[in-house]
């Protein structure tokens, strides 16, 4: 910035890139006229991620709720969102895999807890957002064929997350990973692709070596 003669500067950023804006507005705040910060994680002092997932879902619904044109049935998306678990937690649906679709099996059950995983992946989305009603009432609704393509397609997006990656960013990015003491076992995690992802004890130990 300096080279370039910028005095200050209007940021708009999203994803990992509030961290860095975060730190420039920190360590140089005279250089940042503005800031938006677009994130479904906050940065450091980082809460769980079920309850930043909570946070993002209710947000959303609000939004949705005071558009008509997201979503205008009665009770709010809300309502229908636990509508939706609580018909899955009672019969789970059966779904076909698609056809082209990558996924290992030719069946996947789309359970209450599957069916929460999948929404809070759609919200991390912006260009998924209007998809996200639609996934709610689908699942309400027992529409298994939609739903299917979704899932499907989240499980594609999924395999091109580089695990190794990730990892070494939280390890840079996150101080509590770095030289803090081990951290009590981890409850069993995954990626969106069901394989398993570093949880806190084990992404520090990776830090730590």
């Amino acid at each position: 910035m300096r080279g370039s003669s910028v005095s200050a500067s209007w940021l708009a950023v999203a994803a990992l890139a509030v961290v860095f804006a975060m730190t420039l507005a920190a360590l140089h705040p005279a250089t940042v006229r503005s800031m938006v910060l677009d994130s479904m994680y906050p940065p450091d002092p980082r809460p769980s991620r079920a309850t930043s997932v909570t946070a993002a879902r209710r947000a959303f619904f609000a939004l949705c709720d005071s558009d008509p044109s997201c979503f205008a049935a009665p009770g709010g998306l809300a309502r229908a969102y636990d509508e939706a678990k609580a018909q899955l937690a009672r019969n789970p649906l059966t779904l076909a895999r698609p056809p082209g679709s990558k996924w290992p099996n030719e069946r996947f059950i789309l359970t209450a807890a599957a069916f929460e995983f999948v929404v809070a992946n759609l919200l991390y989305y912006r260009n998924a957002y209007p998809t996200v009603p639609l996934v709610i009432m689908w699942a309400k609704n027992g529409a298994r064929e939609p739903l299917a393509s979704v899932t499907a397609k989240l499980y594609e997006a999924a395999l091109t997350r580089q695990v190794a990656t990730t990892t070494a960013v939280e390890c840079r990015d996150r101080p509590h990973f770095r030289g803090a003491k081990t951290p009590a076992p981890d409850a069993p995690r995954q990626d969106r692709a069901g394989r398993p992802t570093p949880g806190r004890r084990t992404a520090t130990i990776i830090c730590a070596r």
